[in-house]
């Protein structure tokens, strides 16, 4: 992750970070523009269990306080949330029966 950190600081961009784990927590120090964990992968970062759409987006922004312009959480079947600075947005699928 510092090679990451080093080179995005050198050519003046960010990346968008999107793995679980340790290489998650450590991710995070490089500075990404855009970070998507799961709801599980958040739960574990934040130490807490995130059952309801209020907690969710009251982590996605704490997690957003750590430096990411925006946190894309993964909700599983139930789609996705987009937290930004000003915004967020609540996407689910649409799924036709054939």
């Amino acid at each position: 992750m510092k090679n990451i950190s080093k080179y995005q600081t050198k050519k003046g961009k960010r990346g968008i970070l999107d793995t679980s784990g340790i290489p998650l927590e450590k991710g995070l120090v490089a500075g990404p523009a855009i970070i998507k964990p799961n709801i599980d992968e958040l739960e574990t970062l934040l130490g807490a269990s995130l059952s309801k759409l209020e907690d969710i987006i009251a982590g996605a922004i704490k997690l957003r306080d750590r430096g990411p312009e925006a946190v894309v959480v993964s909700l599983g079947s139930k789609g996705l949330l987009w937290s930004q600075k000003r915004a967020f947005i609540l996407a689910s699928p649409r799924l036709s029966q054939r």
